[in-house]
């Protein structure tokens, strides 16, 4: 969130962010802190709070169903900061897990991630984006 807001400051024109109970760990920075913080500087969004945290609601109310039926792994939403050291972005990030569970193998997640820079050295560098993300 705080290069978000030096970039502001630096003047981008739009930046990206998620609602909060779909933000953070491999999602974007949070809305409403976002607004928060910018509320009464000249680069205040003017949004509506009240509709934020209305829709905040809505969206703790669906992550609540889709983490009690075991769907959506909370693992997503912590910051993982060896993403960094394994070379792994977020959204390649989020499908590994999701994988990992469906096939039982969650308990070998520190060894995969181990894995990732390995298998882009042998592979030549790839950039991790689609498909080659999903072929690593």
């Amino acid at each position: 969130q705080m290069s978000m807001l030096k970039a502001i400051e630096a003047g981008v024109d739009i930046v990206d962010t998620a609602i909060s109970p779909l933000s953070s760990g491999t999602s974007q920075p949070t809305t409403e802190s976002l607004v928060l913080s910018l509320i009464g500087t000249e680069k205040d969004p003017k949004l509506n709070l009240d509709s934020l945290n209305n829709t905040a609601d809505y969206f703790k109310n669906v992550m609540k169903k889709y983490q009690d039926d075991g769907t959506y792994n909370i693992k997503v939403l912590m910051t993982e900061p060896k993403t960094l050291q394994y070379q792994i972005p977020g959204g390649m990030l989020s499908n590994l897990i999701s994988q990992m569970k469906s096939l039982n193998a969650s308990d070998k997640y520190e060894e995969v991630l181990a894995e990732v820079p390995k298998v882009r050295k042998d592979l030549g560098f790839p950039p991790l984006v689609t498909p080659m993300s999903q072929m690593v």
